[in-house]
C-alpha cells in the first residue's frame, strides 16, 4: 500500500532577536599631584666699593647775614646728605673736607669772594652742628679789643695775628702770639673769648685775662703747621690748625685729613672722622644733617659757589 509520506516540515521560528545597545558612560577621575626637583642656585659677589651720595646740589636762598640757612631755606627742602654703601663692602669710615676762600673776603663789597663752602656744618644727629673746616683769615686790627700783643698789618711777621671765629649770629674773637720767634706759627699761645659778640652783645672783648691753649707743631707732608684742641665757651670743640707762615686759622671738626686730626686732636674729634668704627653695610645709609651758618658782614648776592667733598674708606 502505497503510502504518502508525509515529511513532517519543522516549524520555522522566526525569532526577533532585539539588540539592545546599553549606552556605558565612561567617567574620567583625574587625580592632581606635583613633580619637582630641586636646583642649586650659587653665586659669588665680588668684592667691590661703591658709595652713592646725594644730593648732587644743595642751595639755600635768601639767608640773612646772621642767619641759618636749614632745610626751610634750601630750595628743595633737603636737610642732609644721604650717603648709600651701594658696593658689597663695608663703609668703615666717612669724613669730609670743605671748600674755603683765598683771602679775607670781608670788606671787599664782592659777594664772589666768599665761598659758600666756608659757611657748611654737619651734624651727625646726635651732637651740635659743626663746621668742617672753618677757614678765618687774620686781621690788620685788633679794634676794641684788648690783646697780648699789638695788632697791625705787619705783626704777622712777629707771630702775633688776631681774628675771629664767625658763627652765624654770634662770634668770638681769637689771638695768637708765636713762642718760636719770627713768622712761625707752629708753636704758641691761642687765646679766644670766653663769650661771644652779638649785634646787641659786645661780648669779651678783653683776651688778656683768659687762659692761654698751646699750640704745638705737626708736619703733614712737606708742610709745618701748629694745632691745639679749642674749646668755644663750652659750647663746641674745634681742633685749630695754623699754618706756619701765620696766614689764617682754621677750625675744624670733620676733616679727618686736617693737619694734626690724627694724633694732638685725636681723642677730642674722634680724629675727624664723621663716621669711624661703626661699619655701613652693604645697602645701608649714613645720614649727614646739613646747614649753613652765613655770618654777618656778608654781601648780599649769590656768593662763591662752595664744595663739599666726601670720604669714605671700606673693607
Amino acid at each position: 500500500m502505497y503510502r504518502a509520506l508525509k515529511k513532517s516540515i519543522p516549524y520555522a521560528y522566526v525569532g526577533y532577536v532585539g539588540l539592545f545597545i546599553f549606552g556605558i558612560m565612561l567617567v574620567s577621575y583625574v587625580f592632581a599631584d606635583t613633580a619637582y626637583d630641586i636646583i642649586t642656585i650659587k653665586v659669588n659677589v665680588s668684592q667691590v666699593s661703591l658709595v652713592d651720595i646725594n644730593p648732587s646740589l644743595l642751595s639755600w636762598q635768601n639767608v640773612p647775614p646772621g642767619g641759618v640757612g636749614n632745610a626751610a631755606l634750601e630750595e628743595n627742602n633737603y636737610e642732609a646728605v644721604w650717603i648709600e654703601n651701594i658696593g658689597s663692602t663695608n663703609i668703615t669710615a666717612i669724613w669730609f673736607n670743605s671748600s674755603y676762600p683765598d683771602a679775607l673776603p670781608f670788606g671787599t663789597g664782592n659777594p664772589n669772594a666768599y665761598d659758600a663752602g666756608n659757611f657748611v656744618v654737619i651734624s651727625d644727629g646726635v651732637t651740635n652742628y659743626y663746621f668742617v673746616n672753618r677757614v678765618e683769615y687774620i686781621e690788620n686790627d685788633s679794634l676794641y679789643v684788648r690783646t697780648h700783643a699789638d695788632i697791625n698789618a705787619t705783626s704777622y711777621l712777629t707771630g702775633n695775628i688776631f681774628g675771629r671765629f664767625r658763627n652765624s649770629s654770634y662770634e668770638y674773637f681769637w689771638e695768637f702770639n708765636t713762642l718760636a720767634g719770627g713768622q712761625n706759627c707752629t708753636y704758641g699761645n691761642f687765646y679766644i673769648s670766653t663769650a661771644p659778640k652779638t649785634k646787641s652783645s659786645t661780648g669779651d672783648a678783653d683776651l688778656t685775662d683768659n687762659s692761654a691753649i698751646l699750640i704745638t707743631p705737626v708736619r703733614k707732608l712737606l708742610d709745618l703747621y701748629g694745632v691745639g684742641v679749642v674749646d668755644v665757651n663750652g659750647t663746641a670743640t674745634y681742633c685749630v690748625v695754623i699754618p706756619e707762615d701765620c696766614s689764617y686759622v682754621m677750625f675744624n671738626r670733620w676733616n679727618a685729613d686736617a693737619p694734626g686730626a690724627d694724633s694732638v686732636c685725636a681723642t677730642a674729634i674722634n680724629a675727624g672722622y664723621f663716621v669711624n668704627g661703626t661699619y655701613i653695610y652693604p645697602g645701608g645709609v649714613a645720614k649727614a644733617y646739613i646747614q649753613v651758618y652765613v655770618p654777618y658782614g656778608v654781601t648780599y648776592g649769590p656768593v662763591g659757589e662752595g664744595k663739599l667733598t666726601v670720604f669714605v674708606t671700606t673693607s
